[in-house]
């Protein structure tokens, strides 16, 4: 559904209007009143009719970003990673049958707790159709409604420059907003126009609206992991202390490894079926992606009201917990070693089918998956791991008299998909910034 532009879509509609009003828009930014101040999470829905078939070209943004949903399913992601003055916007052209529809769009407002290269003016959310449809589904033009999507909790990780990690709460999390489901939406207040020129006098804070230049990042799931150590974990008083159980402080020892659940949880990695997890259990896994991915992880619950499942990443493990101590050392190893990661919590209800996901992707080759269930088992009917990055393959080939050069090459190739996303990184789980030095040497070798 996504296609590229190169020009603004609205200039034939501005060229009888005043001068400093030739780059507004024809729609205009929206926010969720009452939001408060970020970090928050915000959703806008748009529900419509269409009585014949008809292919509909919007263009979408969002302060900080979205995550785009049509009739709850997800066709898009964004906004491409800019600036103020160089805001970009996707566009997608929507296949739609004649009958009911629901636009919905997730909007994550961070501010000081958002990654480090993430920038914003203020939070809000646009979405401009082209032709007689913006009176049908452009915003501040037709009757978007807008919510806060309670459930969320931000934990301010180390390192922080990659952004906040999260807690979901399914408890307070309201299921089925994708679908455009729940209580609690109110009408969106309307802000000011989509500006695409800077014509008000120069004055900033402005987003200014650039098409997205960049094709979609990849965004496939995979299956991989081997289950390098199933062990019983020390168990918590509640789901709400669980979270910051401190697996790090405990070495991996094979002989603390359950063998006979390990082909449960292998089967489980693989997508053979669904895993459950006894009343009154805590377990430790650690599994070794063999590989390094960026990857948003989504894992799909049932039952198990007054658990927790927490999910951490780490390039390796170390010979010491402490950060400041840690040497890597071989990373295939883990034995002796400590498991120091970071990543997102999730806290289910006791309800079925519950899928939870982050907002943001993680980074690494291990992921350590910590369970802990109260009086009901926990059943994990699925987790996913999603690759994304930019669409970066080897197009070329390269032959040496030195046998080593090949042997180090797909490293080499890996390394460079693994800091192209958006924009180069200097590295995909510390920082995710863009440096002078590394990003010359990353253009140069792309």
């Amino acid at each position: 559904m996504r296609t590229t532009i190169t020009h603004d879509p609205f200039i034939g509609l501005n060229l009888a209007k005043p001068w400093r009003e030739r780059g507004w828009w024809p729609c205009a930014w929206i926010a969720c009143p009452d939001a408060g101040a970020p970090p928050f999470v915000t959703a806008y829905r748009r529900r419509f009719a269409l009585d014949h078939d008809a292919r509909i070209r919007v263009h979408v943004t969002a302060d900080e970003r979205y995550d785009l949903f049509l009739d709850g399913r997800r066709i898009g992601r964004g906004s491409e990673r800019g600036a103020p003055d160089l805001w970009f916007y996707e566009t997608y052209d929507l296949p739609l049958q004649a009958g009911e529809h629901v636009l919905v769009a997730r909007v994550w407002s961070l501010g000081d707790q958002a990654p480090t290269a993430q920038m914003s003016v203020h939070p809000g959310f646009l979405l401009a159709p082209e032709r007689e449809w913006i009176e049908v589904l452009g915003t501040g033009v037709a009757a978007w409604e807008a919510m806060r999507l309670d459930g969320y909790a931000f934990v301010r990780p180390y390192p922080a420059w990659k952004g906040a990690t999260l807690c979901i709460d399914g408890r307070t999390f309201p299921w089925g907003f994708e679908r455009g489901e729940g209580q609690g939406w109110r009408p969106a207040q309307a802000l000011g126009p989509g500006v695409a020129r800077r014509m008000d006098w120069e004055l900033p804070p402005q987003h200014l609206l650039h098409p997205a230049t960049l094709p979609p990042m990849l965004d496939q799931p995979f299956t991989a992991g081997v289950v390098r150590l199933v062990a019983a974990a020390r168990m918590y008083s509640s789901a709400s202390s669980a979270p910051s159980a401190d697996t790090a402080a405990i070495s991996v020892r094979g002989q603390d490894h359950l063998t006979g659940e390990a082909d449960a949880w292998t089967g489980l990695l693989q997508g053979r079926g669904p895993l459950t997890v006894p009343p009154h259990t805590a377990r430790r896994v650690l599994v070794d992606l063999e590989n390094y991915y960026c990857a948003y992880p989504e894992i799909v619950t049932s039952g198990g009201a007054g658990s927790a499942v927490r999910l951490l990443w780490a390039e390796a493990l170390v010979h010491d917990p402490d950060p400041w101590r840690a040497n890597k050392g071989n990373r295939d190893e883990v034995e002796g070693k400590y498991f120091v990661g970071v990543g997102d919590t999730f806290l289910p209800d006791g309800g079925a089918g519950r899928t939870f996901e982050t907002l943001w992707w993680e980074a690494g080759r291990y992921v350590e998956i910590f369970v802990q269930t109260a009086g009901q088992p926990l059943t994990v009917e699925r987790f996913t791991l999603r690759e994304t990055r930019y669409p970066l393959e080897m197009e070329s080939g390269f032959a040496a008299s030195d046998p080593r050069l090949a042997r180090i090459q797909p490293l080499l190739v890996r390394g460079m998909q693994m800091c192209a996303n958006e924009t180069y990184f200097d590295c995909p789980y510390y920082e995710e910034l863009m440096y002078t030095g590394d990003t010359r040497l990353e253009a140069l070798a792309t």
